[in-house]
């Protein structure tokens, strides 16, 4: 008999790496810093501190995770997802026992990352 050609099968492929990933926060929250599409290393401030409190914003495309230090008050991982649509997290962190205000992340190079530093203050 005759061969039957068989239907193709969907192939599963990652969603296409954005070109660029912006920090993003909210309206009324005041940046202290942001850095948008990076790759590797970088660092924001020192800043003068505003409030009590710091609002830490990171959003990531890729496998792995985005290391975040905030000099003398915290570190954490964030998990990166391979979707370009993820909004990303907010962090908060008590500032009343720091002077400046000081954040740092790292992440391989294959990861594009964002980062966004705002002032807390009570409203």
């Amino acid at each position: 008999p005759p061969a039957v050609p068989s239907s193709p099968v969907p192939v599963q492929t990652a969603a296409p790496s954005p070109s660029a990933l912006l920090a993003t926060y909210p309206d009324d929250e005041n940046a202290y810093g942001k850095a948008n599409s990076v790759r590797g290393i970088t660092e924001l401030g020192p800043f003068d501190k505003v409030g009590d409190g710091i609002g830490v914003y990171v959003r990531c495309f890729g496998e792995g995770s985005v290391h975040i230090e905030v000099e003398g008050a915290a570190e954490f991982d964030q998990e990166c997802l391979t979707d370009p649509q993820d909004p990303g997290t907010r962090n908060t962190f008590d500032a009343r026992y720091i002077d400046q205000i000081i954040v740092r992340g790292e992440a391989d190079n294959s990861i594009l990352w964002s980062l966004a530093v705002t002032a807390l203050t009570d409203r």
